[in-house]
């Protein structure tokens, strides 16, 4: 019994010594894992590989080392079928779920191989198969393209995206066929084709303002596949359209009475551009002050409203520049022409210029009054008929113009009618008709023209003879029919017509009652009856008187005789001689005029008298009158009349005859008699004109003196019918005229109206001569003593005429007895006294960057209150590079400035202009007006976002909260307004992304929608676009590192456990485990631990790979169970751990022999002794040779290992660490395997059949490093632990 369990031991032995080398030998076989294949999407089962031939097994040895998969995962994806050594697949593979994008797609794993234990490493390829589609994470891609872009300008577009990879992924894309773009294709740096769509042709959104492309993305598989998406282009809109009015000039008629705020018209623009662009405000453009007082227009709706009343009589019409400007800057204009309509809103006005009063009778046609009328209103509304009552002895005589006189139609008769009431009535010929009365009082003053009439003819007084003295005889009467002292009567004794009688001395009368006296006695001898006359006179101015015969009868006493007396008269005659002469003259006209002749200028009034004093010839002339007499003067004309005689003694010219305008020139006008002064010694010739004016001498006459008019019933009102035209032979007398500069001071002389209306000195006077106007105001004054003609105050041609040039004041001279009208004008010229005047202070002007040079810009054009050459007459502007003014005249003569662009404008490099537009008058010297011009320049969308930095980098930690700021990106557009605004976004992300991070579109702040995991994602490439208001866009990338944090524990995964090992084992495998940690860094170090008063140990084996040995032989008789703890710690902040626990049963081995009663025995056996002696030594020889050879072994190794390492070094290679590692660290993260040899004491157990190789103690080399004893500090109850990364 004894001697089998030492023959058992022995072999044991044996086994162990055999295993040993098998195991070195196994360690030095090639580690470099297989390769094997499989498509994606193969059905569960299917056949990979046959494992035997790599293995190196048999089949029958392949059951026997229980040979299982083990991968990574938790999901084994493969099956080994251990009767066959097949490699199956365990379920269908989808690479793209196990790999992404990666490629190729490779899945380790390892076949584990027990008794011994032995890890074969293996590799998985998924072979890709089109089994995806290109797709595209948007269907409809959106771009905003401006349509100032210029052909040749790129797009980057969504990419599609395809799961597959290689040539069965994305190849290329295509794009419908379009007029307008094509495709072209660019490889990112990270290998990925990008599309991009090329403008070919400018964009006009106003022809079209939206695109539709099909983009197709195809893969390269058989048959291959494709994915679509509609590009949506949207063309934005730059300012390139004016306003256009829909009518250049709107002509309207406004009723003169329009209420105040009522709507005149509307005008209306259309602007093709859209948005703000499209949006029109409207403004006066180079208005008057007092066009913007009038009218008012809606900036929004075009509406023109009334401001102020109209008055159709200060103004006629107005001419409105009406501007659109749309919100660019761009503009267009239109005219509105508003003809005020005239309304009869205006009575007649009668203004008197002369009005006698009273007026002495008898007197024919003598003018009462001299009186103007006048209507403002036009048209029939400004026609006037003048009329007085039928029924007195007054017409009207109309004369100059509206100028009428009313004088008497008969003599008056004072002792008939002595008061008149006359009044004058202007009716105008408007609807309704308003009319003027004025009443005029005329007092018909007396004259002597009744002669005092005596009661009776003739008076008969009886007185008898021998009367006392002073007996009253008798008495006689006359009345006066006139007035006042015009009445009053005197009488008198008139002288008897016999001479010898003494009536004087006989009777007396007295002068106021008539009574008749007898002065003395009378005789009837003397005397019987004697008559005389007495007369009755008044006391009128000249006196008038009459007649009476009386008789006086003297009753006889019969004492005297009566005689008589009697006287002759001569008279006398007188002759008159006539003479003649003739003065033959020979006259030569050469062409009206000689060398050294000179013209002068005469005027005279028709119908003058002959010896009407034209001038003197004399003064004229500058000659002596001796001398003109001297040197024969002349005076010759055309024809055989002779109009003009020359006094010699005088000088004077006269008139030979006088002149009848109407026979010398009819209707000519004006009319001219030329005539010329001859001088001889030397001779001389000196042309002269004498204008003949027209006076009033001729009435209108009608060529019938009865007109048949036949109107039909029918005829409706307001017809006009034609009745027959009067003629009148006088024409209206050509105007005196005169001229002044305005702002002459009051007094100053304008001219002499004696010599320029051919009157006599004195004659002004004597016919009350007075200048007349129209207006209240009469500028000028007359002396009528001189004729001069002088300034009553001092005049301003601009309040007076306003703009209108040439500025002239009309006046008209009356002269009375009779009554002559002359017509005069006086132009007042202009001075430059006033400057040029902008209405505003400062315009403002917005021009669009994109405007082309020579593009023009109507400016607000200044007013100058001067006309003629002092009126305003060009504009400069202040020196700069980009613009300059182009004077022009518009319809109505006025000049008015516009800007022309001479350069290129960019709003980026200079944003705003100040500019000081100068209005230049033609005075001397110059006056001028200035004004800012501001001008703004509108930005254009001409150029895109910029991104301040990219690629951006940042880190941000894996446990960041959600909804967190990870970042904000600034991207700057130099563009201003909508342009300069920047949108934020993401561009071509993936749903991955999507859901990860969302962008705010106005920071450009990134926020965290869900929480990050470095295990999974360690980061993330994001495009940010950022897009302006018009379209155009900027790319940038952010790049997102994920920052580990110690979020997961460690993962301990059993491969292999033993529940219960036999006693006295030596280093036997209770377990084979895996750990792993999913962070990274010092938070992914790990390190293994077990008791330290438990005898196990734990080993490395294998990368992660661990097993769990006895250190030494158990005994069940001291413990026969034991419960093991395996703790997992990594070296994170804060540390995490994960235990597992394991309990092992000892089982029983029969390792006690019986125990006898006594303590020994006393045999006696001595040969047999003697042989176990011997086989003790044998033993102990082949342990020792044994020993050595392994010895030799371990010599070996490291010599070649050394060997291995110093060449790698030689060719830049790094195959092992450099230095000494200590024996318990070993490297899971495949950056760079530690190796570690083990010598162990082995030993075989169990009988033949089932004997097996266990490890029963390992042999530490002694390479120690500093950081070992480190880790054993700070694990003091870890006892043999091993870190590993």
């Amino acid at each position: 019994m004894e001697a089998r369990e030492r023959k058992e031991r022995r072999v044991l032995k044996q086994r162990q010594v055999l295993i040993f080398f098998v195991l070195l030998s196994t360690a030095q076989a090639d580690s470099q894992p297989r390769h094997y294949s499989v498509a994606e999407e193969t059905d569960s089962g299917s056949f990979v590989a046959n494992l035997l031939k790599d293995l190196g097994l048999e089949v029958d040895e392949l059951s026997e080392r229980a040979p299982r998969v083990v991968s990574k995962g938790k999901k084994l994806q493969l099956q080994l079928d251990r009767q066959t050594g097949d490699l199956l697949v365990n379920e269908k593979l989808d690479r793209e779920e196990l790999c992404g994008p990666a490629e190729p797609c490779v899945l380790p794993f390892q076949v584990l191989l027990e008794n011994p234990l032995q890890f074969f490493q293996a590799e998985l390829w998924i072979r890709d198969i089109n089994d995806h589609s290109p797709v595209f994470l948007d269907k409809e891609i959106i771009l905003k393209i401006s349509e100032s872009i210029t052909p040749g300008t790129t797009f980057l577009i969504e990419r599609a995206q395809d799961l597959d990879v290689g040539s069965n992924g994305l190849q290329s894309y295509k794009i419908s066929s379009n007029l307008y773009f094509h495709l072209k294709l660019q490889d990112s740096p990270d290998g990925i084709m990008l599309p991009q769509l090329v403008l070919d042709k400018a964009l006009d959104r106003e022809e079209q303002s939206e695109i539709r492309l099909t983009l197709t993305a195809l893969d390269g598989g058989t048959p291959p596949r494709s994915g679509t998406a509609v590009i949506h282009i949207e063309v934005l809109d730059i300012n390139d359209n004016a306003p256009e009015f829909a009518m250049l000039l709107y002509e309207v008629q406004v009723p003169e009475n329009t209420p105040v705020g009522s709507h005149i018209t509307t005008v209306s623009a259309r602007d093709l551009d859209i948005g703000a662009y499209g949006q029109i405000s409207y403004v006066f453009s180079q208005a008057s002050e007092d066009i913007r007082k009038t009218f008012q227009i809606n900036s929004k709706s075009g509406e023109l409203f009334l401001m102020q009343k109209l008055d159709f009589e200060f103004v006629q019409t107005y001419t409105i520049n009406i501007q659109a400007t749309d919100g660019g800057g761009l503009s267009g204009s239109c005219v509105v022409f508003i003809k005020v309509m005239d309304l009869n809103d205006n009575p007649p006005e009668l203004t008197i210029t002369t009005l006698i009063s009273q007026i002495p009778e008898n007197l024919q046609e003598t003018i009462i009054a001299v009186f103007s009328v006048s209507d403002p209103d036009s048209g029939d509304n400004g026609k006037m008929v003048c009329s007085i009552q039928d029924d007195l002895p007054f017409f009207l005589k109309p004369s100059v113009e509206n100028f009428y006189t009313l004088v008497t139609n008969t003599a008056l008769d004072r002792e008939t009618t002595s008061e008149y009431n006359v009044t004058i009535t202007v009716t105008d010929l408007g609807s309704p008709r308003l009319k003027t009365e004025h009443s005029i009082t005329v007092l018909v003053s007396d004259l002597n023209d009744n002669s005092p009439a005596f009661t009776q003819t003739s008076y008969t007084v009886f007185v008898r003879e021998n009367n006392s003295p002073a007996l009253h005889i008798g008495t006689i009467s006359a009345t006066d029919r006139d007035s006042g002292t015009n009445a009053q009567v005197a009488y008198s004794l008139l002288p008897a017509q016999d001479p010898h009688l003494p009536l004087d001395s006989l009777v007396s009368i007295n002068a106021d009652n008539g009574h008749l006296f007898a002065l003395r006695a009378l005789d009837y001898e003397a005397l019987q009856a004697f008559e005389f006359r007495v007369g009755a006179t008044d006391r009128g101015s000249p006196a008038l008187s009459s007649e009476a015969l009386v008789r006086v009868v003297v009753v006889d006493a019969n004492d005297n005789s009566p005689f008589n007396t009697a006287k002759s008269a001569m008279e006398a005659e007188g002759d008159r001689f006539l003479r003649q002469r003739q003065v033959l003259l020979l006259f030569v006209f050469l062409g009206g005029s000689l060398a050294g002749s000179e013209l002068r200028r005469y005027s005279v009034a028709e119908e003058k008298a002959k010896g009407f004093l034209i001038s003197n010839l004399a003064k004229d002339l500058g000659l002596r009158v001796e001398e003109l007499a001297a040197r024969g003067a002349q005076v010759v004309s055309k024809g055989n009349k002779q109009h003009f005689q020359l006094n010699h003694q005088t000088g004077d010219l006269l008139l030979n005859e006088k002149l009848d305008r109407e026979e010398l020139c009819g209707p000519t006008e004006p009319c001219i008699l030329h005539f010329q002064i001859l001088l001889q010694n030397p001779l001389q010739f000196v042309t002269n004109e004498l204008q003949i004016v027209d006076v009033n001498d001729h009435s209108p006459v009608f060529f019938e003196n009865e007109m048949q008019l036949k109107i039909l019933e029918s005829t409706p009102p307001g017809t006009v019918i034609p009745l027959e035209n009067a003629e009148d032979l006088d024409v209206l007398p050509e105007p005196i005229r005169y001229s002044v500069p305005e702002e002459t001071e009051s007094g100053t002389f304008v001219g002499q109206l004696i010599k320029d209306l051919g009157l006599q000195t004195g004659e002004l006077a004597a016919r009350s001569a007075r200048v007349v106007s129209d207006d209240d105001k009469q500028p000028l004054q007359l002396d009528r003593q001189t004729g001069d003609l002088f300034l009553k105050e001092k005049l301003d041609r601009e309040e007076l005429c306003g703009p209108t040039e040439p500025c002239v004041l009309h006046f008209q001279v009356l002269l009375e007895m009779p009554v002559q009208f002359f017509q005069g004008e006086l132009a007042i010229q202009d001075i430059n006294d006033h400057s040029p005047v902008f209405s505003d202070k400062e315009v403002l002007l917005k021009i669009p960057e994109n405007s082309q040079p020579g593009t023009l810009f109507p400016l607000i054009f200044a007013q100058d209150l001067d006309v003629g050459t002092n009126g305003l007459q060009k504009y400069t502007i202040s020196p700069n590079s980009h613009f300059h003014i182009l004077t022009r005249d518009n319809s109505e003569g006025k000049k008015y400035p516009d800007l022309v662009q001479d350069k290129a404008l960019d709003r980026e490099e200079q944003a705003e202009f100040s500019l000081t537009l100068i209005a230049l008058d033609g005075g001397s010297p110059p006056r001028s007006g200035t004004v800012m011009v501001q001008i703004l320049i509108m930005d254009v969308n001409d150029n895109a976002p910029e991104f301040v930095h990219t690629p951006y980098e940042v880190h941000v930690l894996e446990n960041c909260p959600v909804d967190s700021a990870v970042f904000s990106v600034t991207a700057r557009d130099v563009d201003g307004g909508n342009f300069g605004s920047v949108s934020y976004g993401l561009f071509q992300a993936s749903d991955e992304i999507k859901q990860t991070f969302s962008v705010n579109e106005v920071t450009g702040e990134i926020l965290l929608k869900k929480k990050l995991d470095f295990e999974k994602i360690k980061s993330y490439r994001v495009e940010i676009e950022a897009t302006d208001g018009g379209g155009l866009s900027g790319k940038g990338t952010v790049v997102i590192e994920v920052v580990d944090v110690n979020d997961n524990a460690p993962e301990l995964t059993i491969s292999s456990i033993t529940s219960s090992i036999p006693e006295n084992a030596p280093e036997t495998v209770v377990s084979i485990f895996r750990i792993r940690d999913r962070d990274s860094g010092d938070n992914g170090k790990m390190i293994c631990s077990i008791p330290d008063n438990l005898p196990f140990l734990l080993k490395p084996i294998f990368k992660n790979f661990y097993t769990l040995v006895t250190e030494r032989p158990l005994d069940r008789e001291k413990r026969a169970e034991y419960n093991i703890t395996i703790t997992v710690s990594d070296l994170g902040t804060p540390r995490l751990k994960t235990e597992y626990s394991i309990t092992l049963m000892v089982s029983d081995v029969n390792d006690n022999a019986p125990t006898f009663i006594q303590n020994s025995y006393t045999l006696f056996a001595a040969a047999e002794q003697a042989q176990a002696d011997s086989l003790t030594v044998y033993l102990v020889i082949a342990l020792a040779s044994v020993s050595s050879l392994f010895l030799f072994s371990v010599a070996l190794f490291v010599a070649v290992r050394l060997c291995r390492r110093s060449r790698a070094a030689s060719v830049g290679r790094c195959l092992v660490p450099e230095g000494h590692f200590p024996g318990h660290l070993v490297d899971v993260g495949g950056t760079g395997t530690l190796s570690q040899s083990y010598q162990y004491e082995v030993c075989l157990t169990g009988d033949s059949g089932t004997g097996e190789f266990k490890f029963l103690k390992p042999i530490f080399p002694n390479l120690l490093v500093q950081d070992a004893g480190k880790e054993v500090k700070e694990n003091p109850k870890c006892r043999n632990s091993f870190v590993f990364s």
